[in-house]
């Protein structure tokens, strides 16, 4: 690993917490359980809220998870991802616009929020439980982006004696290798699911595909250098590849064109062939 790493990407950590609108009803467990004679027969939870209400809240809280998940890379299993320096500014700017957007659904869920209930009053009829309504709805929503450095062994500096200390950072450094190898190989990973997706749709003439199957992949190809932070040329190579015989057609000319759906195919498969044993390659 090149010992830059560290003034090349960080780790971001996005958090957003939402209000499920749901409960369990242990009550009516036990009711089905008594009317069928039967033992842990199943789980009853309550929608306390109209599901339409709070769906506009839901779909930005996915859209921000989504696009975090897609613009940054794998690091540890504890929420943390990988940002390269490259990618920060459009990353913050979409996420700035998403937070804004999850904002805003929220405020306005929150102030029909007592209609809301009001209406579930009503519809839920003897299931209705005041108790399962939080007083204050708004801080059952959050939103939040924590960006922190990329640890290397030179950054712990604790009493210990030379040797231990040593040990310690390299296995540190070691392991922020590891972690970087493997956030890299996932780039390898979504070209090969985005070309084999491709591959097997064109594939397929009887196959019906929207628009965003090319749309995806320009998208990936567009994405890739900012999150490569190995410089990896292997991988450059591969997305002028896909970009020169993938990427030539618009989704249209490929339903109405039959020859170039096919060669498209042809070539997808030709460059997913290509890429079995690359570094990085699942």
């Amino acid at each position: 690993m090149n010992a830059s790493i560290s003034h090349r990407a960080m780790l971001v950590n996005l958090s957003i917490s939402a209000w499920t609108a749901r409960k369990h009803d242990r009550r009516v467990d036990q009711t089905v359980d008594a009317h069928y004679k039967a033992t842990g027969a199943g789980r009853f939870n309550k929608i306390l809220i109209a599901e339409e209400a709070i769906k506009a809240v839901d779909k930005t809280a996915n859209a921000g998870r989504t696009y975090h998940y897609e613009q940054t890379l794998p690091w540890t299993d504890q929420g943390q991802r990988l940002l390269p320096v490259a990618n920060f500014q459009t990353y913050s700017a979409e996420m700035r616009k998403l937070r804004a957007e999850f904002d805003s659904a929220v405020s306005a869920f929150a102030s029909n929020y007592d209609a809301l209930v009001d209406d579930a009053r009503l519809r839920l009829n003897g299931l209705f439980r005041g108790s399962d309504y939080p007083q204050d709805i708004r801080s059952r929503f959050g939103w939040s982006v924590t960006i922190l450095p990329v640890p290397t062994g030179q950054d712990l500096r604790v009493d210990l004696a030379e040797a231990e200390l040593a040990a310690i950072q390299a296995e540190i450094t070691e392991h922020t290798q590891a972690a970087v190898q493997a956030a890299h190989a996932d780039l390898y990973r979504r070209l090969a699911e985005a070309v084999g997706h491709m591959a097997d749709k064109l594939g397929d003439k009887d196959a019906i595909f929207r628009d965003s199957l090319v749309e995806n992949l320009a998208e990936l190809c567009e994405l890739l250098p900012r999150l490569d932070l190995v410089g990896d040329p292997q991988l450059a190579e591969l997305r002028r590849k896909v970009e020169k015989k993938l990427l030539r057609h618009e989704p249209q000319e490929l339903r109405e064109d039959s020859g170039a759906r096919a060669r498209t195919a042809r070539d997808a498969a030709a460059i997913l062939k290509a890429m079995e044993g690359m570094y990085g390659q699942p």
